[in-house]
């Protein structure tokens, strides 16, 4: 495989996400990092070798659910749903053991199975259980069948999957993006997101646990410096269970804002820790330990049921 080489700033649609991975760059998913410690992103980034894919289950239904209903040609040569190993025994059997790997010429093979067939292995293919098949047809069906998010997605015009890199002017840090979606006339820029939960306030959690302010922020201020005029960023969360529930999110103002400011912090950070190739981790002091404000109230509310209950 030729060494892949990172783009001069500009936008690219049509750029494998592998390759997209590899780009030597601050995203928002690795400026994430910054936030446990600097230490920890470059054990991350040391680890990853510009791999930076999780083979979790929630991953592999959300990274299929978004080539479902962004790429399904892609979804259809690349996602397969696995079967039974079918590598036969030295007793002329059949193994029982489910296949999780695909060879070349299509036979499915199993953990133990495969280690005969490193050599032979289909390397593109993503095998999915029959469990998350099913999880990501629900939730193709489910966005699909709301208007809204299939106009925005689907019938507006727009670019499915544009990479892109640029210079902070702030900073002079590289950084990059890849949107979902970006709508040629409406001025959004779309995000696909699977949860478990997509109901407010719930979701609301989940932006802040994910950092989606950020990479709101991110996104609309890296495209604008590319040239897009963006003026809306825009979710669209669906479960991954039944009935997959579906809510088209506009994120406010006051969230990007948010976003933004801690986007510019973590950048300085960034600039520093690389020029000056320093990765501190913790902090080397003792920390009093308290608990945090809800559980105050819960352990009263716990000792009061067991009263109840003994009584």
């Amino acid at each position: 495989m030729s060494e892949i080489v990172t783009p001069e700033p500009g936008l690219y649609p049509g750029i494998p996400f592998d390759d997209y991975l590899s780009w030597d760059a601050a995203s928002n998913s690795r400026l994430g990092k910054l936030l446990r410690s600097p230490a920890h992103l470059k054990a991350y980034l040391d680890e990853m070798e510009g791999d930076e894919s999780d083979d979790s289950t929630s991953k592999r239904v959300g990274r299929g659910t978004h080539a479902a209903v962004l790429e399904p040609e892609i979804f259809g040569e690349v996602y397969v749903e696995a079967e039974d190993c079918e590598i036969a025994l030295k007793s002329g059997g059949q193994c029982s053991y489910s296949g999780k790997y695909i060879l070349e010429d299509g036979r499915f093979a199993c953990g133990r199975h495969v280690k005969q067939f490193e050599d032979q292995l289909h390397e593109s293919a993503v095998i999915i259980s029959e469990d998350e098949a099913a999880q990501i047809e629900g939730a193709r069906e489910a966005v699909l069948s709301h208007p809204y998010a299939r106009e925005l997605l689907q019938e507006a015009p727009g670019v499915n999957e544009l990479s892109g890199i640029w210079i902070d002017h702030a900073t002079g840090v590289r950084c990059k993006l890849r949107a979902d979606r970006v709508l040629e006339e409406k001025g959004i820029v779309l995000d696909l997101k699977t949860t478990r939960d997509a109901s407010y306030p719930e979701f609301e959690r989940e932006v802040w646990k994910w950092g989606y302010h950020r990479q709101g922020a991110f996104y609309t201020s890296g495209l604008q410096v590319l040239g897009r005029e963006v003026g809306h960023y825009v979710i669209v969360a669906v479960e991954t269970s039944p009935p997959f529930g579906v809510i088209v999110y506009r994120m406010t103002e006051g969230v990007l804002d948010a976003g933004e400011e801690e986007l510019m912090r973590l950048l300085r950070i960034w600039k520093r820790c690389h020029e000056r190739d320093e990765w501190p981790g913790y902090e080397r002091r003792v920390h009093d330990l308290s608990l945090p404000p809800w559980a105050w109230m819960r352990i009263e509310d716990r000792l009061e049921l067991l009263d109840r209950r003994l009584n």
